[in-house]
């Protein structure tokens, strides 16, 4: 605890200047005339669009298969594991290749897990999908957030691109 707050008395003052350099007021409107984070807003809404359809999909494609709904529970949790997995190491691949290099390869190997599991019945292999389906589904979540991070940092006015992405995501989901 000593060393937590030695370590924000001698960081505070640095940031403390740091947040009053960069803290330029922009407008909304100024955002949406941001090439950059108009793509990066696109690419965000096809993440979500790409992720959001395993958990309409999977409880039908499991029933239609003759696969126990109970199974469900299963895949879930090794699906979480593929989320905590993902998010861990494809920032840090993002790192050394590139962001959209990275949002691309996962996307292509999303639909790739997708279609495999379409047209397997192999619960040991579902289960392997399941877990990469997390991995590829969820770990572009900070790639995605350092997309839209970098369309804006020449601004500094990080909390209203982000309240302004994450309000077109909870919209995007909801249709």
């Amino acid at each position: 605890i000593l060393g937590i707050f030695i370590f924000r008395k001698l960081h505070a003052e640095k940031s403390f200047h740091v947040i009053r350099e960069a803290k330029i007021k922009i407008n909304t409107l100024q955002l949406f005339n941001n090439k950059r984070f108009i793509f990066s807003v696109c690419i965000l809404i096809c993440d979500v669009f790409a992720s959001l359809s395993l958990y309409i999909f999977l409880p039908f494609l499991f029933l239609h298969k003759g696969i126990d709904i109970s199974f469900l529970g299963i895949f879930t949790a090794v699906y979480f594991a593929g989320n905590f997995i993902g998010k861990l190491y494809l920032g840090r691949l993002a790192d050394k290749y590139g962001n959209s290099k990275m949002f691309l390869i996962s996307e292509v190997l999303l639909a790739v897990c997708i279609f495999a599991l379409a047209n397997t019945v192999a619960i040991p292999l579902i289960i392997l999908l399941a877990l990469l389906l997390g991995i590829f589904a969820k770990g572009t979540i900070p790639i995605v957030g350092t997309i839209i991070a970098e369309s804006v940092e020449h601004h500094g006015d990080f909390s209203k691109t982000f309240s302004i992405t994450e309000s077109i995501s909870s919209f995007v989901r909801v249709i």
